[in-house]
């Protein structure tokens, strides 16, 4: 092999060494290491008790009964009585009429239990459309 030849094969080489070890680097610091703990959402909810962060759930998502909530929203989206059938996205079982639900801003609504449950397990965002409801760092 002509030594012209040899060099610039060594050169790329090197060149192509550098570059990956550059890439490898960069993906380690954005998407391998951890978050600095006090980023974390879960420390915002994990020194408080059970009552605290359901009551910081209630002041984004209230409680109330589907069939009172249906009645306002339904004129508000123009909807008709034949689209009440309701289904909870996170048990995946019907919504009663009487049931106690969550309802959140993107109008989805889950039974409150189910809901609380999401919530009380670090899950910020509609189950539906991720659309955040709860801002830990607010």
């Amino acid at each position: 092999m002509p030594p012209d030849l040899q060099g610039i094969i060594i050169t790329l080489c090197v060149g192509l060494g550098v570059f990956l070890f550059i890439l490898v680097t960069v993906i380690l610091f954005v998407w391998v290491l951890p978050r600095a703990p006090n980023d974390d959402p879960e420390s915002k909810l994990a020194g408080s008790t059970t009552d605290e962060n359901l009551s910081k759930l209630a002041k984004v998502a209230p409680k109330s009964c589907l069939r009172e909530w249906w009645a306002t929203q339904k004129e508000k989206m123009k909807l008709t009585e034949h689209d009440t059938n309701f289904v909870c996205a996170i048990c995946l079982d019907p919504i009663a009429e009487s049931a106690s639900i969550h309802a959140l801003k993107c109008n989805h609504v889950f039974h409150d239990q189910c809901l609380e449950e999401w919530f009380l397990h670090f899950h910020f965002t509609c189950p539906l459309c991720h659309a955040a409801f709860y801002d830990a760092d607010a």
